[in-house]
């Protein structure tokens, strides 16, 4: 019987054998059309965790597969070898246990392979998989991550669990670690992405239980070419690590993270920015004004801070973020847009400042000598120093000086100069000019110029020879008169800003036609009728985060192309064609677009989304009509492709096509035709739903403008309105039948007028008593001069001129000190920075001159006044006397006993002395018979040159003019003087008149110089025509 036993052993034990072969799929010969997967999900104590969910991932094609662990925690998948596209699948495996009462994880997530975006690692076969799954706690994400230098939604942001000793991913086995919306292969540890939405959501943070961890939260963003991506450690409570028991749940809030990085980030650019200053500073730039705008944001981001403390519901985020965290980013970024200008402008504007300091050293040197020599020594000496203190004083003049300078000169000669020598050209051109105007234009005759008579320049010339040197007779009331208006100058030039800066403006602009109440956000500038490049327009990123910050809100979308010379589409029937140039995406139940009344028929209850709408011009081109299909080809580069065939939905008006969106642009996009940007023609367009437009071609076609119904005169929606503005949007309101602009463009800035206004009224009381008390000390002096025949103007001329005197003086000096002071404060350190911004451009001086001029001039106005009464008791009577009866009396009393000179305006060359000989003789001759006026014994005296080839030295012509005037015949002996030049190698005509007899009246010589005048300047027509006939 033993071999029985034997016999029955060896049996059973074949038999557990073959059992055990067949469970076990890997000691089987495989089936080659499925794979298996088995194993076994345990906990950290290697118990059993049953009905745990296990998914399969076939990443071939994004099919998933279910299945649950038993009692014991086993599991079986089995799967197709094959994907639908017959090629071999790729398998990633899942697994965690869902709490049925809250839905969420219980124990953390594992994975197989811990990088599933390894192709080597995937499951490509058969394979035992066991998991080892630990409880697990649950972080509930609220909020969305937000980047104050982009407007648009993140690409991505995820949350990585993260060792708080090491700081890097934590070390679980097949453990997802990375939570949040990741992109694809975002890094070799395991995430969430490919469960997304099965599983759980965006929103849920898986953390192993009783074990401490950091979150660290990551985003990235994108506008345009610009990419960013953003990190921030998240601790419990903002110091401890999160440690939390099994089953618990608690949440963070993204706004408030993002907030306070974002703070911290400011905190950041604004040292950053500082930095800059100092920089600026050590550069000799005097930064005061800019500052001060930093500290007012530095403030601000303190108060973020303490609010931050406190502010936990989405509302006061929102709030804090709006009203504080944003405007005082916008301060920081224009603080550095300002350094930027400052430097820019320092290298624009130095090369003009040496005209400026010519004309001050001019007017330095012209106060201190009388003599000619003199002034032009020390002009040059002072303008040499002055040159010196400048180069000293302006910020940057080392840097400007070492860099070259590239001339463009009307779009031909690209010249490269060194700044060094153009700083010399500068300056000798400045020089010259100015010292040419100053010396010769006093010294310039204008018309004829009458011997005993002095002439408007030499009254002039006198009168402001005698206030210079009253000025410096009374030597120290006017010292000190000059310091009064120098100060005042230097507290203008470093008290106060007046400046044109980048800020929020608001205008009004003309309201549509219709009742609107909401808000328009477009990125076409203001001054545009419709976008002409493709950053006028807005993408649907940008959309998105402008419908978040303002609340949400649904949004009305208005799409187009950017300008284009070619075709977009090509519209196809069976008998016609048509190019299209322009696309407008748009909802035709939209009231904002206004189309609703110029549509013609339209079809609706259309189940198809290939629908298009066009005009009634390009229905008649192509024979179509609402219902009606039409073939549409996309048209790249060289090619068209064919997209589909659309249904005609409906049939517009060509008016619709000429009128205005809400915001006052056109409709219609621009079309690139012949160099010039035109609206395009109402059969080149084509209406398509906005969704379908922006999906068609995203190349070419984007967001013109997008409307918010909201009512505009809430907080939080004038919040929105200044972020999205100081953020470089164009927002317009619409309220009550108005329209109003906001954007940012250059606003005039004031800073210290109201403070400047102090000194300014000191100074103008100081000079104004100074002048008063100076015309009752010189009234005898004053009517010493009147008796040697100065008039009442030119008295009160007198007083105007040494206030003028005195502006110019002390506006120069003023204006160089307040320079200087600007590099003193700069040398000083920060703390002696002033909020206001350094004047860098060259017009400052000559403003800061005007300022000194019109206080001055103020001041000796009453003065000058007061002064002209005390020598003209009845100057009441004598203005009141009708010029006709002045004549008179001047007739009367003035008489002639001597002969008087008149210059005559012309110059008569060399070669031109024969024709104007003869053409004189001629006149006069021509003049002998006349009957009011008549010329006689006609002479000619020439003295002949020294040598041969030498020109006439002097020639005379005598003559006697005679005319009548009311009865009396007067006559004037008179000689026409032509004197040779050698320096201008030109002839100057001098009329000598003297009286028939003593006592003529004055006015007959006058008369005759008159007669004699018009006819000299009649050779200067006739002369060519003379000369040319010979």
């Amino acid at each position: 019987m033993g071999w029985i036993r034997i016999l029955t052993t060896l049996s059973i034990t074949v038999i557990i054998l073959t059992l055990i072969s067949t469970v076990n799929p890997l000691c089987l010969q495989q089936d080659e059309r499925y794979i298996r997967l088995v194993g076994r999900i345990t906990d950290s104590k290697d118990s059993p965790i049953a009905n745990s969910t296990v998914i399969a991932l076939d990443f071939s094609s994004f099919r998933r597969y279910y299945t649950y662990t038993d009692a014991h925690g086993y599991y079986e998948l089995i799967l197709p070898a094959e994907n639908p596209l017959g090629a071999p699948p790729e398998y990633i495996l899942y697994a965690t246990h869902i709490d049925p009462e809250t839905g969420l994880p219980d124990y953390v997530i594992g994975v197989y392979p811990s990088n599933p975006y390894d192709q080597r690692v995937r499951i490509k076969h058969s394979l035992e998989v066991d998991f080892k799954l630990y409880p697990a706690a649950i972080i509930r994400i609220e909020g969305k991550p937000w980047y104050i230098e982009f407007l648009e939604e993140p690409l991505y942001y995820v949350v990585e669990l993260m060792d708080p000793t090491t700081l890097t991913a934590i070390s679980l086995a097949n453990t997802i670690v990375i939570y949040g919306k990741p992109p694809y292969a975002y890094s070799d540890k395991p995430d969430v992405r490919f469960i997304l939405g099965y599983i759980l959501d965006p929103s849920v943070v898986v953390v192993p239980a009783d074990m401490n961890i950091l979150l660290r939260v990551e985003a990235g963003f994108r506008r345009e070419m610009r990419f960013k991506v953003i990190e921030y450690v998240y601790r419990f409570m903002g110091e401890y690590p999160f440690n939390l028991p099994p089953g618990s749940m608690v949440s963070i809030n993204l706004d408030e993270v993002f907030t306070r990085f974002n703070i911290d980030y400011l905190k950041s650019e604004a040292v950053r920015i500082h930095e800059k200053l100092i920089e600026s500073m050590e550069d000799g730039f005097f930064v005061g004004g800019e500052l001060h705008d930093l500290n007012k944001a530095l403030e601000m981001v303190r108060e973020a801070e303490e609010k931050l403390r406190t502010a936990i519901s989405y509302d006061e985020l929102r709030s804090l973020r709006f009203t504080i965290v944003e405007p005082a980013y916008y301060i920081v970024k224009s603080v550095e847009g300002r350094i930027g200008y400052m430097y820019a402008t320092a290298e624009a504007q130095y090369i003009f400042f040496p005209w400026v300091l010519s004309l001050f050293s001019l007017i330095f040197s012209f106060f201190l000598f009388d003599e000619d020599k003199p002034k032009i020594v020390w002009s040059i000496v002072i303008y040499t120093a002055l040159i010196l203190f400048f180069l000293a004083v302006y910020p940057t003049a080392y840097k400007i000086l070492s860099k070259n300078a590239v001339l463009d000169i009307v779009d031909l000669i690209h010249l490269e100069i060194s700044n060094v020598w153009l700083l010399i050209l500068s300056c000798a051109a400045s020089f010259i000019a100015l010292s040419f105007t100053f010396l010769y234009a006093p010294r310039k005759r204008f018309g004829v110029e009458i011997t005993g008579r002095a002439s408007v320049r030499e009254i002039f010339a006198a009168i402001a020879s005698i206030a210079k040197r009253n000025v410096k007779r009374r030597k120290i009331r006017g010292f000190f008169s000059i310091v009064t208006v120098a100060i005042l100058v230097f507290s203008f030039t470093t008290l106060t800003s007046i400046s044109w800066v980048y800020g929020l403006t608001t205008v009004d602009v003309k309201p549509p036609a219709g009742s609107f109440e909401g808000i328009l956000v477009r990125k076409t500038p203001v001054n545009l009728e419709s976008p002409t490049v493709a950053t006028h327009l807005l993408t649907q990123s940008e959309v998105e985060g402008i419908s978040d910050i303002v609340g949400g809100a649904r949004a009305s979308v208005k799409v187009q192309n950017v300008p284009l010379s070619t075709p977009l589409f090509i519209l196809k029937t069976r008998y016609a064609e048509a190019e299209i140039y322009g696309v407008i995406g748009l909802d035709l139940d939209d009231a904002t677009t206004g189309i609703g009344p110029y549509i013609m028929n339209r079809r609706t209850s259309l189940e198809s989304n290939y629908t298009v709408t066009i005009s009634e011009s390009l229905a008649r081109k192509l024979g179509l009509s609402a219902g009606e299909f039409v073939d549409v080809y996309l048209v790249k580069a060289t090619e068209s492709v064919y997209i589909g065939r659309y249904i005609v939905e409906a049939i517009v008006r060509d008016e619709y096509l000429k009128t205005s969106d809400i915001d006052g642009s056109t409709i219609v996009p621009l079309r690139s035709k012949g160099g010039e940007l035109k609206p395009t023609e109402p059969e080149e367009i084509l209406i398509l739903p906005y969704q379908r437009a922006l999906e068609i071609n995203p190349e070419s076609i984007f967001i013109a403008r997008v409307y918010f119904d909201l009512p505009v005169e809430d907080r939080r929606v004038q919040d929105a309105v200044r972020v999205l503005a100081m953020k470089g949007y164009v927002v317009f309101q619409f309220h009550a039948g108005r329209a109003r602009a906001t954007y940012i463009d250059m606003v005039l800035e004031v800073r210290g007028i109201i403070e400047f206004l102090v000194p300014f009224t000191l100074v103008l009381l100081n000079t104004v008593s100074v002048f008063i008390q100076i015309a009752y000390e010189r009234e005898r002096e004053l009517k010493i001069l009147a008796t040697l025949g100065l008039t009442p103007g030119h008295i009160a001329a007198l007083f105007i001129l040494e206030s003028m005197v005195m502006g110019a003086v002390g506006g120069g000096v003023g204006y160089l000190s307040g320079l200087g002071a600007y590099k003193l404060i700069s040398l000083l350190g920060e703390q002696w920075q002033i909020g206001v911004r350094e004047k860098l451009e060259w017009y400052w001086s000559i403003i800061g001159l005007a300022v000194a001029l019109f206080v001055t001039f103020l001041s000796a106005v009453k003065s000058a006044f007061e002064a002209a009464a005390k020598v003209t008791p009845s100057m009441v009577r004598r203005v009141k006397l009708k010029p006709e009866e002045r004549v008179e009396r001047e007739k009367a009393i003035l008489k002639a006993y001597e002969e008087h000179s008149f210059i005559m305006p012309i110059k008569v060359k060399a070669n031109e002395l024969v024709f104007f000989e003869g053409y004189m003789l001629d006149t006069l001759k021509s003049m002998k018979s006349l009957f009011l006026e008549s010329v006689s014994d006609i002479k000619l005296y020439r003295e002949e040159p020294k040598a041969e080839g030498l020109p006439v030295s002097e020639e005379v012509i005598e003559f006697v003019y005679r005319f009548t005037e009311k009865g009396e015949t007067h006559e004037v002996l008179c000689k026409l003087t032509l004197l040779y030049r050698k320096d201008s190698r030109d002839y100057s005509v001098i009329l000598k008149c003297k009286p028939t007899h003593l006592g003529m009246p004055y006015y007959t010589l006058e008369y005759t110089a008159k007669t004699i005048r018009r006819i000299a300047l009649e050779w200067i027509r006739v002369k060519e025509r003379i000369i040319g006939s010979v």
